[in-house]
This record gives C-alpha cells, structure tokens and sequence, in this order.
C-alpha cells in the first residue's frame, strides 16, 4: 500500500482538491457568459435611438461618395412631382393660350368683315344718295329757272337758306338776281353772303389746286454747304 506523501496517491485530500478545480472551472465559465451577456444587452439599441450602420461604418469611403455624388439632400415626393408635372404643366399653359389667340383672332377677322361690308354698304347707299340729291337738284334748277321771279323769290325765302344759296347759285345770273330782286333785303343779304363764302371757297380750292400742280415737278435739290 502506498504512503500518502507519494505523488500517486489518491486518498481524500485528492479527491477534494480535484472536486474544487472543477468548481473553479466551471464559475470561471459562467462569470465569461454572463459578462458577454451584458456586453451584448448594453449593444441593444434603445427604442427611438438610431441604428448603428455597421456597412457605413466598414465602408466610410462608400457614405462619402454618395454625400458628394447628391451634394444635396433628397427632394420630397411633393418637389418630385412638381417637378414631373413641370413640363406638362408649362405646354397645357402654352396650348391654352394658343387657343385664345386664335380664338381672339378669328373673332376679330369676322369682326373686320363685318365693318368691311358695312362700309361697302355705306358707300353704295352714299353714292345712290349723291346721285338722287344731283338730279333732284337739276329737276329743282328747272323748275325755278322757268317760275317767275316773284313766285320763286316767295318759295326761296321759306325754304332753308343754305338750299336756296345752292339752287340760286346754279340759276343764270339774269335769273338769279331777279329773284333776290323780290325778296326781303335781309333774306337776300344773308343769301349773297353764303353765296359769296361759297365762291371764295371754290376759289381758294381751284388756286391750291393750281399751286399743287405747278409745284408738282419736284422739290428744288438741295444744296451742298460743303466748300
């Protein structure tokens, strides 16, 4: 039987040394659980805290470059679709402006048309006027041309002045002085004076028109100042 102090002996002194490595061991293990476990809890992110991004944080070049690339940060979804209906917006604008253009433009020919007949209209019916005032005129003229000097100067001085300066003025002279001969001194001079504005109008007419056509030839040139 071997002596207790030998390194082989396994008495119970062995036995309890063995029992306490293993219980060390295994508290060992459990206090290295435990501290992981604790690490791991405390790397939990809390509710409304950010996220760490591990891929940013292994890659900070690649964040970076993304940064510079926008320069910016991105628009909303409402600045998106502004700017998608931008263009569309802009030409539905133009065309409907277009439209009223048009629109104007075309009320505005019917608008020329119109007056373009009304005055074609006016021209005719001006012209059909002229013409029955001239022959009335002459029928007139007749008339009183062959009427005696008394009667005539009676339906002149109650006809309008102006009428009866015209028809006296297209009467012989003979004629007409015989009937401003019959008539009130103030009638017949109120006629004379028409009749004499009348006849320095024609006249005045007649010499501008003569100047104008003297002076047709052209305009004298121009000289020179230059030495």
């Amino acid at each position: 039987m071997k002596s207790p102090s030998t390194p082989g002996w396994t008495g119970p002194r062995a036995g309890s040394r063995m029992r306490a490595t293993v219980l060390l061991v295994i508290l060992c293990n459990a206090l290295a659980m435990t501290a992981v476990a604790q690490e791991a809890k405390h790397q939990v992110p809390k509710p409304g805290t950010r996220s760490i991004d591990h891929t940013a944080a292994r890659h900070p070049a690649a964040q970076k470059g993304t940064q510079t690339a926008t320069g910016r940060e991105r628009p909303s979804l409402a600045q998106d679709y502004c700017r998608a209906i931008r263009d569309a917006a802009r030409e539905a604008r133009h065309a409907v402006q277009l439209r009223q253009i048009d629109s104007l433009k075309k009320e505005l020919d019917d608008r020329l048309v119109k007056i373009d007949r009304r005055v074609a209209e006016l021209k005719e019916w001006f012209g059909r006027r002229e013409e029955f005032s001239n022959s009335v005129s002459a029928q007139l003229v007749g008339i009183y041309a062959v009427m005696r000097p008394e009667s005539a100067s009676a339906q002149l001085t109650k006809m309008d002045e102006t009428t009866a300066a015209a028809i006296l003025s297209r009467l012989e002279a003979r004629a007409a002085s015989a009937i401003l001969n019959d008539m009130p001194p103030d009638t017949a001079a109120r006629l004379v004076t028409i009749l004499s504005a009348a006849a320095r109008r024609e006249d005045d007419q007649t010499e501008a028109g003569t100047a104008a056509a003297k002076g047709g030839g052209g305009a004298a040139p121009l000289q020179d100042g230059r030495s």
